[in-house]
């Protein structure tokens, strides 16, 4: 830890007097010396370097990085002759900077990515927009039991569980496939939350640009609304033995919680969006739902997620319903080794002209846009270096099931993966 007094550097550069008329005399002013503040300057591996001035200031800088590599054993009678994938990527690329600015009321974050892999953006397309959050969030009012927070910018939406947690503090390699298919997608808008003193509970409204779901063709980070009409969410989250977070969540528990931690949460996201993203569009009204439960305890972790989605072209006719579901299990070993599996299912109501609906978010395997169901299942191993949960590779399984009914196709694919995380 090193201090370091930071002197006011305008006394070097103004006079050491100023004058003011008054409209009848000149009177030399004295200026007031600035007042000497002294800032903290801390480093701790996998959380960065933070600059620490007390109630007026906090800058945390952090780096992140995901490399993986894949094989994939690929059925493809969907997408052609069956093929084996063996790829490198720098699934992340990232850089983090947050902190809180005149008082600890008032927060700020911005995080930029480079990389060009990552799936969860722009609707599994690559990040075609490099912001990835920059918001600043006030608590505008403190009450007796709850306070409200106010936040503006590019954010997470907080509509579901598992996809608005951190991406480097995931337990397997990859969100599982509901969770990215049906949320996970940063938005552009407001939100206000109601927050618990102790944050047990906490109740969210937002207003935003464009859809939640990371697998919806309206799905678009760092971009306008196109409707008349903004697109609405409404969540809450109930942790009774304490918070398992927001932004911050993950089923790893390397803490082994002595106490059994758990939370349970829903919450409604009302879509208001255009065909083709363009001003004039058709309307397309979108009904989504989640629900979720999460555990943690003596090493063990856990979440179940439910999402159901119903999207209509006004005026068309046009209807479809999709479903998905998640289930992940974790453990947690005191030498730095996880062990856990997960299996989830997305299922398509109705063929999807134009990417009509939410898509399985597939980063390696078939994908489709037609009526059926895919499923993925597996078993993950991950180990933690240097004692810090930020420094970790993971191996994982998968099995992915893919059973399109129109037309009527099947995939069985087998999928290896290895991934190295790194926060620094």
């Amino acid at each position: 830890m090193n201090r370091y007094g930071l002197a006011g550097m305008a006394l070097g550069i103004l006079a050491p007097a100023g004058f003011a008329n008054n409209g009848e005399t000149d009177k030399a002013v004295d200026l007031a010396p600035l007042q000497e503040e002294m800032i903290n300057i801390n480093f701790k591996p996998g959380s960065g370097v933070t600059f620490d001035g007390g109630d007026s200031f906090s800058l945390n800088m952090r780096g992140g990085l995901i490399f993986r590599y894949e094989a994939a054993s690929q059925d493809s009678a969907i997408n052609g002759a069956g093929n084996t994938v063996n790829t490198f990527d720098v699934r992340s690329a990232r850089l983090m900077f947050g902190g809180h600015i005149f008082d600890r009321k008032t927060r700020y974050m911005f995080s930029i990515e480079a990389s060009n892999d990552l799936f969860f953006n722009n609707n599994g397309a690559g990040n075609a927009t490099p912001v990835k959050d920059a918001y600043v969030e006030r608590d505008m009012m403190q009450m007796e039991a709850m306070k409200l927070v106010v936040g503006i910018g590019q954010m997470r939406t907080l509509y579901g569980r598992e996809t608005n947690g951190t991406e480097y503090g995931k337990a397997a390699g990859e969100f599982t496939l509901a969770g990215r298919s049906f949320s996970g997608q940063r938005n552009r808008g407001i939100a206000a939350s109601l927050v618990d003193n102790d944050d047990k509970w906490r109740v969210n409204l937002g207003l935003w640009n464009s859809d939640v779901a990371g697998g919806s063709n309206y799905a678009n980070e760092d971009a306008p609304n196109w409707d008349n009409e903004l697109s609405y969410s409404l969540s809450a989250r109930f942790d009774p033995a304490g918070s398992l977070g927001d932004s911050t969540f993950t089923t790893l528990d390397q803490a082994r919680s002595e106490a059994f931690l758990w939370g349970v949460g829903a919450g409604i996201f009302f879509g208001n969006q255009t065909v083709g993203n363009t001003p004039g569009g058709a309307d397309v009204e979108q009904m989504m739902y989640n629900f979720n439960f999460a555990f943690k305890t003596q090493g063990w972790g856990g979440l179940a997620e439910l999402y159901i989605s119903n999207q209509e072209i006004q005026g068309a006719g046009t209807s479809v319903d999709d479903m998905g579901w998640s289930v992940l299990v974790n453990y947690s070993m005191e030498n730095g080794w996880t062990f856990g599996g997960q299996v989830s299912s997305v299922a398509n109501d109705a063929p999807q002209a134009g990417n009509f609906g939410i898509r399985p978010v597939n980063p390696t395997g078939t994908s489709y846009a037609g009526e059926g169901t895919t499923m993925e299942y597996g078993v993950f191993v991950s180990r933690d270096y240097n004692n810090v949960a930020n420094h970790r590779v993971i191996l994982e399984f998968l099995g992915q099931s893919v059973d399109q009914e129109t037309p009527s196709q099947t995939d069985n694919n087998l999928i290896l993966r290895a991934t190295y995380v790194l926060v620094f």
